[in-house]
């Protein structure tokens, strides 16, 4: 049963023989009415107090979970966004490694390359030599050829010379040049 401040100072006792001063009474009554009273209000704005602060709990326990799914989340991001790093630095790697070694076969192709034709040079060298010797040995005939050729016509125009002058006079005349 609630009891009010006014119930309380309102309440009516029986009268008996002996009883107590109506006059007392009634002033005890009306100064717990009054304390009463004042604890109904302190207790009313307890309990409000109460159901704000209830309020309040319950928005910062939302807020507590909403910081913590926001670190999970966080956590989350980074550890993926590291993972994705280390792939993108696996692949650059890679990626590297496979142009270093398309840049080598090339560098070794061409230097096949340069060695055949260094081949192919030295090759032709010694055909050009070997067809020059053979050219300068063959002018150097020719030129002994026409040596002898030009000692053969001397001798023949000496020998003729002398014919006719023989068979002109008997006497030998001196070669006409």
């Amino acid at each position: 049963m609630v009891i009010t401040p006014l119930e309380i100072e309102g309440h009516e006792f029986r009268k008996k023989m002996m009883g107590c001063d109506p006059e007392e009474v009634k002033a005890f009554l009306g100064l717990v009415a009054v304390e009463f009273e004042k604890l109904v209000v302190a207790n009313s704005k307890m309990q409000e107090e109460v159901t704000e602060l209830r309020e309040r709990l319950g928005e910062l326990r939302e807020r507590e979970r909403m910081l913590k799914e926001t670190m999970l989340t966080a956590q989350k991001l980074s550890v993926e966004m590291k993972e994705e790093s280390a792939r993108a630095r696996a692949a650059l790697i890679k990626e590297g490694e496979l142009k270093a070694e398309q840049i080598i076969g090339h560098a070794q192709k061409r230097v096949g390359e340069l060695e055949s034709m260094i081949s192919d040079l030295k090759v032709e060298r010694d055909a050009f030599e070997t067809s020059l010797k053979t050219m300068l040995e063959q002018h150097l005939r020719l030129i002994d050829m026409r040596q002898e050729g030009e000692d053969v016509a001397a001798r023949l125009r000496f020998m003729r010379t002398r014919k006719q002058a023989a068979s002109a006079g008997g006497t030998e005349s001196a070669p006409a040049e």
